[in-house]
């Protein structure tokens, strides 16, 4: 057996053992009742969650529906391209998927008490991905991307502070 072969089983080995390993550990009650049931761990999962799908989404080209395909630019008038460059179809994934996108990462702010910094929060996520996607060739800096995206966040957020609340008044009435 050549020693290339020998280290790549036995690499395999220890990850498959290093899988297990974890696995037996999470799934243990203690693990379930210090970590996983607790609120700020599940708000903390869904934030990385959501993070992930929005860099999905805004770093690497979607071909089934179009983003990223094709030669990018910087749009700084809003609503221009909105209302013009686009069929109705392209408006309704654009205004719809910007706003959509950002919602869990409003939902995930629920620790910020006060709404306009969630709203800071949300511009600046948004902006800082509007200034890389400038840098990238294939993608447009838009922004209407930043108002879309910022109205998603606190959409998210007040949804959150809602249902936070109806749950509040169902707990306190039982």
């Amino acid at each position: 057996m050549a020693l290339g072969t020998l280290y790549t089983n036995n690499a395999k080995f220890v990850e498959e053992l290093q899988k297990i390993l974890l696995y037996n550990y999470l799934v243990t009650k203690h693990f379930l009742e210090r970590f996983i049931l607790k609120p700020i761990f599940i708000k903390f999962l869904l934030l990385i969650f959501s993070l992930m799908f929005i860099f999905r989404f805004t770093f690497f080209p979607v071909a089934s529906l179009g983003i990223g395909v094709s030669e990018g630019g910087l749009n700084l008038i809003p609503l221009i391209n909105l209302f013009h460059a686009f069929g109705f179809k392209q408006f309704i994934v654009n205004v719809f998927g910007n706003i959509l996108l950002f919602v869990p990462f409003g939902f995930v702010l629920t620790t910020i008490k006060y709404s306009k910094k969630v709203i800071i929060v949300g511009l600046f996520l948004s902006v800082s991905i509007e200034v890389v996607q400038f840098l990238m060739s294939f993608r447009w800096s838009d922004i209407d991307d930043v108002i879309l995206n910022t109205l998603g966040t606190y959409i998210g957020y007040r949804i959150a502070m809602i249902l936070g609340t109806e749950i509040k008044k169902q707990r306190s009435n039982t």
